[in-house]
Order: C-alpha cells, then structure tokens, then sequence
C-alpha cells in the first residue's frame, strides 16, 4: 500500500466517525486534509479539474428540453402523491439493494455500512449519501424520519460499487470526473425503476434535472453573452426568450419562483466555473445513465476503470457514445423513453 493510499484511508476512517457524531468543524478539518492531500500526490490536479469542467461546459450547451418534455415531467410530478413512491429503509430494503446491485455490476458490497441519521440532521443535504472509506467499507446515510426510497438507496449503493470497483484498479484511482461517477450511480438507479418502479417514480429520479436545465439556460446566455453570474440581473433575465417555456408551464407563479431559482443559482456560485463544477457536471451523469442503459454492462465496468481525474474525459465519453452531441439532440426521446419504462 502507497504511503498516499494508507493516509487516505485513515483520513476518510475520521471523516466517516465524525460525519456520524455530527462534528461539521472536524468534518470540513478532515476534508481539507484530505483535498491537501489529493494535491499533493496528483500532479497538476487543478488542471485536470478545470479541463474535466471545461469539457461537460462545452458539451451541456448542446442540451435542449422541449416545452412538452418540461410540461410531460410536471404534469407527472403534480399528479403524484410522494407517500405511495416512497417507503421505509429497513434492513430488508437494505439487503435486496445490495444484491441488485452486487448482480448489476458483479461487485461484492457485503462490507458497506448504513447509518440512519436521526438526529445530526445537518450533515447531508440530499436525502440520503454515500461516503468513500478504505477500498470497499463505505458508508451510506440515509434519513428515515425524511422522504426515502429504494431507488434512492441503489443510487447510493451505485457510488459505492463504482468506489470500490475503481480502487482496486488503479492504487491511486482517489479522484474522478463527477460526471462519470453519477453516471454510474443513475445507471444502477435506473435500472431498478426499469425493473421495479413505477411511471410517478421515474418521473420523479429525472425531474431534478430541469433545475439543472434552468443553470444551463443560465450559463449559455452568460457564455453567448461573455457575462459572469455576478452580471445578471435575475428579474430582466427571466424575460428572455430561452426562459419562456418554463415561464408558461409553471403558471401564474412561474415567474418569481424562476427568478428565485435563478437567484439561488448566482448567489451560490461565485463563477460559471463553479456552476459547471457543482451543479451541472454531476447532474449531467443523468443524461449519460440514459445513454448507458442502451448498453451492455461491459461499457459501465470499462469506463469505471478509467474513471480517474488524470484520464481525458473526452475519452470517455467516446466510450459511453461515439456521437454524444448526436444523443444530446435527442434527448427528448431519451427521457421519455425511460419515464413510459
């Protein structure tokens, strides 16, 4: 074991206690241990960041949902009622999830850990997470007191399948494109709505991404328009016509709830970059888990072997689909292929 190896995995043994003691000031110590520690062993690690980001930039644009795909989503999500596609995390649930996944991806996850939080309720700000330690003792927390789903614990169990796939690959395979990484975790997720879920749940595992369609209306007019975040002014911008659709379908109150997403988007990313980075770049791993249930289980394995920051992205995603920009066309029907099942 590389000395960069071993003090990874002790890092990440002290990140895991404190994230279940609800210790944020140790957490955020123990993160920025660990981001020092990345720096420091991979050379130029900044650089491949920023062309990893440049390159969901470039592509992302290229995204374009239609009216009747956005009124189609909506439309399902208002009709549902989130008790009956939701369901308690039991330990059942928990061994029926591992062994989809452990047979989707032939990976063992015998030693991955479930934690409910109940009570350090600000650790997480998604529904449930999974936290990297070691090569495969990962750890997933959830919150039963909150709206939970099977789908959601495969999601996670997707992560940690593809952490521990990656890490015996490669000794120092520690920091990956996050496109690539939630690629795989909606793939697995996917996959099971296929298999087990209903129209309402589908629906619901791709509506996030029209928040991520509103950031990349976002970033394309400041690009078109060679503005920063900090230029515009969400109250004028929502009178564009990119915007029109989404004004249309949300009604009488489609305005300040978009300027107010709008808003949110600008005041929580400093810079585009930050945008792609943080919002845009994991959430585009939904349109690739689209593209990659077309394929044979043989492209997932292949592409979480090459998963590493060092590796170029472009390639890939020539490995996930030889004509993305062709498949992003139609995304519409990708979509709405997976929602009807």
């Amino acid at each position: 074991m590389t000395n960069y190896k071993e003090e990874l995995f002790k890092l990440e043994k002290r990140h895991i206690d404190n994230f279940k003691n609800g210790n944020i000031k140790e957490q955020d110590n123990i993160q920025n241990k660990i981001n020092i520690l990345h720096i420091n062993n991979i050379q130029d690690l900044n650089t491949y960041i920023m062309k990893s980001i440049n390159t969901i930039r470039d592509l992302c644009v290229d995204v374009n949902l239609s009216k009747k795909l956005l009124s189609d989503i909506m439309t399902d999500i208002k009709k549902t009622d989130f008790e009956n596609i939701s369901n308690v995390i039991d330990e059942n649930i928990i061994v029926k999830s591992k062994g989809f996944v452990s047979l989707l991806l032939n990976v063992d996850l015998s030693k991955v850990k479930f934690y409910d939080l109940k009570v350090n309720k600000n650790n997480i700000y998604a529904e449930a997470c999974c936290i990297n330690c070691g090569e495969d003792e990962h750890h997933i927390f959830y919150y039963s007191e909150e709206f939970t789903s099977t789908d959601l614990i495969v999601h996670e169990l997707g992560h940690a399948a593809e952490f521990s796939i990656s890490r015996k690959v490669k000794d120092d395979q520690f920091t990956s494109h996050s496109c690539i990484s939630e690629a795989v975790a909606y793939f697995c997720q996917f996959k099971y709505l296929l298999e087990n879920g209903s129209r309402q749940q589908r629906s619901g595992a791709v509506a996030a991404f029209i928040y991520t369609y509103l950031a990349i209306l976002v970033l394309s007019y400041c690009l078109k328009n060679k503005l920063e975040l900090s230029d515009i002014i969400p109250e004028k911008l929502i009178d564009e016509s990119m915007f029109k659709d989404f004004l249309e379908i949300y009604g009488d109150n489609g305005r300040s709830f978009i300027v107010e997403k709008i808003n949110h988007i600008k005041n929580t990313n400093a810079e585009l970059i930050n945008l792609v980075g943080s919002e845009i770049s994991p959430r585009f791993g939904v349109v690739l888990a689209l593209i990659l249930l077309k394929k044979d289980i043989s492209i997932i394995l292949k592409i979480i072997s090459m998963n590493s920051i060092t590796e170029n992205l472009d390639s890939i995603l020539n490995i996930i689909d030889n004509d993305i920009t062709g498949s992003l066309k139609n995304i519409d029907k990708l979509i709405l292929s997976f929602i009807d099942g």
